[in-house]
């Protein structure tokens, strides 16, 4: 690589020409880069919702869930096909490897879902893509101003502001919830059908022939074509109303018509009533941006004001200014320690430009890359921020020992870039060769890390092309006056004791690998009392509340019983805001609709202890209703997932409820699990109509025809619309008696009317009875299913799952029922199995790389016995800190691999060039000690003083990047001190035959010359 340094010296204009280019390269590509919390790890699944109004849940299973399901099978890639049937709702959920092609996938499932012939009343499927872009960004209410009416607020809200919110640029869909549905609703009287004679099914025909609007074709008037229309639809409530039935009979005469408004749910902030606003953002958006533009959107509406619950760009910018704020701190504690071994503000300027450089480089290339600007990306740059210098360091430190002696000249600057070039490439190249297997992992570690691994990569690569170009170019300019006057003191005193201690323990090989040896398998234990998780969870400012009650209560108790809890929330001085939000839509989300719940999202104030928050509030709000649960959860979640999941299966549906519900109790007794539940879900009661097939025919009448005639007395059904040309209205109908329908006795009473006029009772051809439903048929992969799930209360994740799975041993399912335990553990077990994979193939591709460089294998082999040595430190850094055994440790294990063996490389390769000489292994690895503990020392340190302020965690969201930075820290220590010995003492004992030679040839010389 000397050319690119005879370059640099050669045309230095050109040199400063490309650094203001890559400054302003930087600059600018920092503005154009996504901002993200995380790298998107949610789910690769799609949803798909069938709402069946009126259906059983057995109906729904047989009719739309099965053959749903029969179709979606078939869809390439498959991993997981779950589903949920109850009252009225099917929930499909398909799950996919991470990684795959979600719009294709959704595709296909539409294609097979559109293959599937569905009964003619239910509803078109709702198919939802999982992804960041259904990820809300933000929650929050929209409530009225002071002196603002609902009703003018909400039609604000409809006509303005939502479809405002919709057009905010990088803004993908946002949920309402809490809007009252406008529906036209036509309530015909029986007794008056019956006193003019008049069936249900004449009026509704009668209705949609009068409601239609129709193109008749065209003619020629006046040489011009013109359409010709037939206008007859309604416009008004009063044209239905007044509708002509008969010229005796208006629709009056028979029915009600009336504007009626409902909600599936029900929303208040406060004491106000609201409308809960989720917003999901597009893929490649930018939070930040989205979140400004939508804030500034609305300050144009006075009738409305937004109360933000949780804000992920605020959590984004402030993690983002954390982070900035530790990397920027690292490098000025990375400069200091630099200046104070260099003892010279030219050289410290000329080492500590290439930290700026690589980073301006590497925000370029993550812009180029569509890499978001997230916690990891950020991670890998103040990682990699002490690790930039080290080849600068090494660089101008071998100028500056030259110059000791010697006058700077062009020559000069050419030979030290000579001298060490191969040293720092091999070390930058081992290191980039370390993240190589982050790149060919699959899953979550793959998407999780990818993004720092790159980030690293680019900066060590931009790193070693600023030293081997810009540092020489700079030393050359600026370090002419620098001479022998200024250092007479070749070797200090450091390295002179140094030298001594090498050699004693060169002479004293056995002493001191067992004693390190003592030292690696001392630590070991310490592996055993960290815990283990997979990510380290986050505290936020919001807490989560679901509210579930028995299947069936009717919206408005939910919002009674609730009020009491709400009441008591907002009472806690510790709530800034709460938001409740009673009931929830069927059929639209990713989740299988429960509409029996009561949910909250409490925005707490800054500095308050969520953990006891949530600890007291269990207590105090836990409900004293039988078949009440009341979950408190932090918002959002990091965990993917339960902490514990346990699949149930079974033979039969009781078996499995007994199994769910046995297993569930034994968790429940586990200490530190919370939130122990199954997705059993408690029958309802159900009224039964049993049509007696002969009965029914003696009327003239089939099941299909009998079901025609009793459901209007139960459920509405759309007959159309009515539009005035501006606004639109859904046109329902429905049979109402007058003295209503509250008892089963009333619906077997119901009367109906057969083709020639006979007025008969629903008894007269069918039993009716009330009968056990059950409240959800659950399958997985086609198969029966129960899960139960729990959270684990602290990071030590892997105790308590051990301690849940010994609970579970010899435990006696009845009936054939079985499980399978998932959740922490199985993520944890991954976890190890992928990355010792990716352990072994970092360790192969740095001894690949060494052997290249060195060309031969024996010196490569030495630098390997500094990685075990990492570990000393590493796992004392983590009991230290208090942080368990974490996907961030695995990767700051990894990274150790690459980051350790760069001092022994610096040392051997000195080692190598003095032995080239003719000098002997000895003092070749003796005299390299003296020449390179200076550079060795300054890049550890200088990476350790970088990733300092990492390591204390100042950040509110640092706790990721923080167990990493423990690792790293802990581990630099331990190997730095350890390789200084380790590393000659093995490299000798590889070469003892040629160190027995030279030792008899020099006992021979030593003797000849005491002869002469």
């Amino acid at each position: 690589m000397t050319h690119l340094t005879r370059f640099s010296l050669r045309n230095p204009i050109a040199v400063f020409i490309l650094v203001l280019l890559i400054i302003v390269g930087g600059v600018y590509s920092t503005t154009k880069l996504n901002q993200e919390m995380m790298p998107d790890v949610s789910p690769a699944a799609i949803y798909v919702n069938v709402v069946w109004p009126g259906a059983s849940a057995q109906e729904a299973l047989n009719s739309v869930t099965k053959p749903l399901e029969r179709a979606l099978n078939n869809v390439e890639g498959v991993q997981k096909l779950t589903s949920s049937t109850s009252d009225s709702v099917s929930f499909i959920r398909l799950e996919f490897d991470l990684g795959v092609d979600r719009e294709l996938k959704k595709t296909k499932v539409e294609e097979a879902v559109a293959s599937v012939q569905l009964p003619a009343t239910a509803m078109a499927p709702n198919i939802i893509k999982g992804g960041s872009n259904t990820v809300p960004i933000l929650f929050a209410s929209l409530v009225p101003k002071d002196g603002v009416s609902q009703d003018d607020f909400e039609k604000e809200v409809v006509d303005h502001v939502l479809p405002a919110m919709k057009s905010v640029g990088g803004v993908a869909s946002v949920d309402a919830q809490g809007l009252k549905q406008s529906k036209i609703v036509i309530a015909v009287d029986p007794e008056k059908l019956k006193a003019q004679k008049v069936t249900y099914q004449q009026v509704q025909q009668m209705i949609q022939a009068q409601n239609v609007n129709a193109p008749l074709g065209q003619v020629t008037l006046n040489k011009m074509d013109e359409t010709v229309t037939l206008s007859g639809a309604l416009t008004t409530i009063d044209q239905v109303s007044n509708l002509t039935l008969r010229p005796d009979l208006k629709l009056r005469d028979v029915a009600t018509v009336s504007n009626v408004n409902s909600a599936e749910t029900i929303t208040t902030v406060g004491e106000k009533s609201g409308i809960a606003i989720s917003l999901m953002k597009n893929a490649d958006a930018n939070t930040v941006e989205v979140v400004k533009a939508l804030n500034e959107e609305m300050k144009n509406y006075d009738k409305v004001e937004m109360k933000m619950i949780w804000d992920s760009s605020e959590q984004i910018s402030e993690s983002v200014f954390s982070m900035v704020r530790e990397g920027g701190l690292g490098a000025v504690f990375a400069s200091l320690l630099i200046l104070l071994f260099l003892r010279n503000f030219r050289a410290t300027i000329i080492s500590i430009v290439s930290i700026p450089l690589s980073i301006l480089i590497t925000l370029t290339l993550l812009q180029q890359f569509h890499i978001a600007l997230n916690l990891m990306s950020l991670a890998g740059m103040i990682v990699a921020t002490g690790r930039v210098v080290d080849d600068s360091i090494v660089v101008i430190e071998n100028i500056m020992r030259r110059l000791q002696s010697e006058k700077m000249s062009y020559e000069l600057i050419v030979d030290s870039i000579k001298e060490v070039v191969k040293a720092i490439t091999s070390s930058t190249l081992t290191t980039v060769a370390v993240f190589a297997p982050l790149g060919a992992l699959s899953g979550m570690i793959g998407i999780v890390f990818g993004p720092f691994a790159l980030t690293v990569v680019f900066c060590l690569l931009a790193s070693l092309l600023v030293s081997v170009t810009v540092v020489p170019m700079l030393s050359y300019l600026m370090m002419k006056k620098f001479g022998s006057a200024s250092h007479e003191d070749h070797e200090g005193g450091w390295a002179k004791r140094y030298k001594k201690a090498l050699l004693w323990s060169l002479n004293h090989k056995k002493t001191v690998l067992l004693a390190a040896l003592v030292l690696l398998l001392g630590s070991a234990p310490l592996a055993m009392t960290t815990g283990f998780t997979f990510l380290p969870s986050e505290q936020n400012k919001v807490v989560g509340l679901t509210l579930t009650l028995p299947r069936g209560t009717e919206l408005q108790e939910i919002q009674s019983y609730s009020k009491g809890i709400d009441e008591k929330l907002r009472q806690d001085p510790r709530v800034e805001t709460s938001q409740l939000t009673v009931g929830a839509p069927k059929g639209s989300g990713k989740e299988a609709s429960v509409t029996n719940v009561a949910n909250w999202m409490v925005l707490l104030k800054n500095g308050t202890d969520i953990v006891k928050f949530i600890d007291e509030k269990k207590q105090e709000l836990k409900p004293n209703r039988e078949f009440t649960t009341l979950e408190l959860f932090q918002i959002p979640n990091a965990a993917n997932g339960a902490d514990v999941q346990i699949v149930v299966n079974g033979p039969t549906q009781e078996a499995i409820k007994k199994a769910a519900e046995k297993l569930t109790d034994i968790v429940k007794n586990v200490p530190g699990t919370e939130n122990v539940k199954n997705n059993l879900q408690e029958g309802i009661k159900g009224i039964e109509v049993k049509v007696r097939h002969d009965d029914a025919l003696a009327h003239g009448l089939t099941s299909g025809q009998a079901q025609q005639m009793i459901r209007p007395y139960l459920s509405d059904s759309q007959i159309g619309v009515i539009s005035d040309g501006t606004t639109q209205e859904n046109l329902y109908m429905q049979l109402k008696p007058g003295n209503g329908i509250s008892s089963v006795d009333a619906i077997a009473n119901l009367e109906l009317m057969d083709a020639t006029g006979k007025v008969f009772q629903v008894k007269d051809i069918a039993d009716v009875n009330e009968v056990d439903q059950p409240g959800a048929l659950q399958l997985l992969n086609g198969n029966e299913y129960a899960s139960v799930s729990a959270g684990i209360i602290g990071e030590d994740k892997s105790s308590t799952s051990s301690a849940i799975k010994d609970a579970l041993k010899g435990v006696q399912l009845e009936d054939g029922a079985s499980y399978s335990l998932g959740g922490a553990n199985a993520q944890i077990a991954s976890m190890v199995k992928d990355m010792m994979m990716a352990f072994l193939i970092a360790i192969g591709a740095v001894y690949i790389v060494m052997v290249v460089t060195f060309g031969e294998g024996k010196a490569p082999f030495a630098i390997l016995f500094s990685i075990p040595f990492a570990l000393i430190g590493s796992l004392l850094g983590i009991k230290i800190s208090g942080q368990p055994i974490s996907l961030p440790s695995m990767i700051g294990f990894l990274m150790l691999i690459g980051i350790v063996v760069t001092n022994a490389i610096v040392l051997l390769d000195r080692a190598k060039q003095e032995m080239a000489k003719g000098r002997s292994i000895r003092e070749s690895l003796v005299s390299a000690g003296g020449v390179r503990l200076r550079p060795i020392l300054m890049t550890a340190i200088a990476t350790m003083f970088a990733i300092l302020p990492l390591t204390i965690g100042f950040g509110s969201s640092m706790v990721i990047s923080q167990g990493l930075a423990v690792v790293v820290m802990g581990g630099l220590i331990s190997s730095t001190f350890l390789t200084l010995f380790i590393v000659p003492v093995m490299f000798e004992i590889l070469h003892r035959k040629q160190v027995k030679q030279e030792r008899q040839n020099t006992g021979k010389a030593n003797l000849k010359s005491a002869q002469a």
